[in-house]
């Protein structure tokens, strides 16, 4: 960590108008936000008041027409996360959100403009953290997410608030301390369950599951995962706010299936993963191989080495074409865990094509491929 790194990042404080000129400040700045930062600004949106929205005197006049726009392009984007990776899409994304802050600062509008365009920027800033964290730039993804926050605070919108806090619980959980992810899981739960849909409850829920998985809180974990598939079951499509459209029940099974194999339950995560992604389409690739590899991990749990083997070369050979970090994390851990079985010919050969997919990606990169040290879980 340089010195530029360790300066103190300063919290943007509750304004009397929309945070525009703070939301652009934030976003522009490269450097990483400290974990404090990140846990006292998921405190201060259920502590503190939205802003009032004053009609500005200047600027060129913007309708709700643009709100709508923004949240349109912001769900075409989404959908073409669900077949591209985060290396593809991040740099799109974030020039969106970018320009689009940009526009609305300068603008004038009413107050129901204000509040729409404040939630649509929030949901382009959970996009551009989603794609971000993908592609491996997590302090990135981080700031995107807080600042989604404050717009979604700002918008009056709880459901949408949490759901980018979650996603950054979600990304903790993966790469940073699983006691701050419970902290920042538990603290979007708390801050949307009153006006959040039953679906939005339930992607919460799974997400604080998680993060108890993560922290080896077998127990909670098990618990919350029953009240998502309660909360789950009460949801109704047609209700639910369109940045949930992805969310269904195979999802829910594979998201119970991951927390299980993080417990060490390998024999019911097999039946979950297997039922779900066999009917899940080759089309959504980053996805499926994700998933893939937490069936690989199941299998080898359950000391099927040949299927843990087999099923990993489909997840490498799947997710081969996507521009996807996370995936790439998933292949190098799978690759730590079979390494002691290559005596096995199917786990020689994942062995064999998961380096050649490795050199080549770290070839692009011109850095030489990290030496398979360690076996945490991804």
């Amino acid at each position: 960590m340089t010195r530029r790194d360790r300066q103190p990042i300063t919290v943007i404080p509750g304004a009397a108008t929309v945070p525009w000129e703070h939301l652009s400040q934030f976003f522009a700045d490269e450097r990483a936000v400290s974990a404090e930062t990140v846990l006292r600004l998921s405190c201060d949106w259920r502590t503190t008041d939205p802003p009032q929205i004053q009609q500005p005197a200047t600027g060129r006049r913007v309708g709700l027409h643009m709100a709508r726009t923004t949240t349109e392009r912001t769900d075409a984007l989404r959908r073409m996360d669900d077949f591209l990776g985060g290396g593809d899409l991040h740099d799109l994304v974030r020039r969106e959100l970018r320009a689009t802050v940009e526009v609305v600062r300068d603008a004038s509008y009413s107050e129901q403009t204000g509040r729409a365009l404040l939630a649509a920027v929030g949901e382009l800033a959970q996009l551009a953290g989603w794609v971000t964290s993908d592609h491996g730039l997590h302090a990135a993804a981080s700031r995107y997410y807080l600042g989604g926050v404050i717009a979604a605070h700002a918008a009056r919108d709880a459901p949408l608030a949490g759901n980018l806090l979650s996603s950054l619980a979600y990304q903790v959980a993966n790469v940073g301390d699983p006691r701050d992810a419970v902290l920042l899981a538990s603290t979007a739960f708390r801050g949307a369950q009153a006006t959040a849909t039953h679906a939005t409850r339930a992607v919460l829920l799974e997400r604080l599951a998680w993060a108890n998985a993560r922290l080896g809180d077998h127990q909670m974990t098990i618990r919350l995962l029953g009240e998502v598939d309660e909360v789950f079951a009460s949801s109704t499509p047609v209700n639910e706010p369109q940045w949930l459209y992805w969310l269904n029940r195979d999802e829910i099974d594979i998201m119970a299936g991951r927390c299980l194999v993080q417990l060490r339950a390998p024999r019911r995560a097999v039946e979950l993963l297997t039922a779900a992604l066999d009917r899940y389409d080759d089309a959504h690739a980053r996805e499926k191989s994700l998933y893939l590899s937490w069936l690989a991990e199941a299998h080898l749990h359950d000391r099927n080495v040949e299927a843990s083997a087999d099923v990993a070369l489909r997840a490498l050979r799947l997710g081969a074409s996507v521009a996807s970090s996370q995936s790439l994390d998933r292949i190098r851990h799978l690759r730590c865990l079979l390494r002691p079985h290559r005596d096995n010919k199917t786990a020689a050969a994942f062995d064999a094509e998961s380096s050649a997919v490795l050199r080549a990606e770290h070839g692009k990169r011109d850095t030489p491929p990290p030496a398979p040290v360690g076996c945490g879980c991804r």
